[in-house]
């Protein structure tokens, strides 16, 4: 009997843990707006070459613009895309090319923010630190510069 006690009460606390630590806990009071502004992690590998994350520019205005690069082994190509914003989260999806969309959530946290992509079987979290200055939204422009260059060189 103690032993089957001490069991509801273990299932108990947990799951009071996993709602006090959820956004199930989260107030009104708790929702802050996403500043504008450069958030980042990715990173470049010296082993490798490669570079690797996720970076975002959301812009202010009313216009709700989001810059996205998503650099896997290269930032090969920057979304300029809309979102949409409740609570105090921010809301978009990039790709539209045949494939399903990949869908994007962003939340404050402090002065840097959460971001989970929603991917069509799985749901990756991440959190970008803020950022100075564009890093891999910058190498992604330039790679789309040189392939319409090139584009244009094949095209003559």
């Amino acid at each position: 009997m103690v032993k089957a006690a001490r069991t509801v009460f273990s299932i108990a606390g947990a799951v009071g843990l996993f709602c006090s630590s959820s956004a199930f806990s989260r107030s009104y009071d708790d929702i802050s707006p996403i500043a504008p502004g450069i958030y980042g992690n990715v990173d470049f590998s010296a082993d490798t070459g490669d570079l690797g994350g996720i970076e975002i520019e959301i812009q202010s205005g009313r216009d709700c613009i989001v810059d996205v690069t998503v650099c896997e082994g290269w930032c090969e190509y920057a979304y300029r895309v809309t979102y949409e914003e409740a609570l105090g989260t921010i809301y978009f999806q990039i790709g539209d090319t045949g494939f399903p969309p990949r869908k994007f959530r962003v939340s404050a946290n402090g002065k840097n923010v959460l971001i989970e992509e929603d991917q069509e079987f799985a749901v990756h979290k991440y959190r970008l630190k803020r950022q100075k200055m564009r890093f891999g939204l910058s190498v992604a422009e330039d790679s789309m510069k040189e392939y319409a260059e090139e584009m244009k060189s094949k095209a003559k």
